[in-house]
């Protein structure tokens, strides 16, 4: 929440094609789940955080450097069909 956040175009793709949008950000920094126990510091933490909605479920990872958190990766438990590549 409190660093910048960056998402680079290929990631962005796959937020908008799997409806992941400002409703969920927000849900993200309410109630996201971040695996602590999981998170990797070398060398900078990587950090998986799991949103849920009604019904979906989306993974997120993200890599925290300083004020900027970088995703790095997204999933959703749905497959969608998108044109990402």
């Amino acid at each position: 929440r409190m660093t910048e956040k960056q998402i680079p175009d290929s990631l962005q793709c796959l937020l908008d094609c799997n409806g992941f949008g400002e409703i969920q950000w927000k849900s993200l920094y309410l109630n996201g789940d971040v695996n602590f126990s999981e998170a990797r510091e070398k060398p900078y933490p990587v950090y998986n955080v799991t949103v849920k909605n009604d019904t979906l479920i989306y993974f997120l990872r993200f890599l925290a450097r300083d004020s900027i958190s970088e995703l790095i990766g997204f999933q959703c438990s749905q497959k969608f069909i998108c044109d990402c590549d």
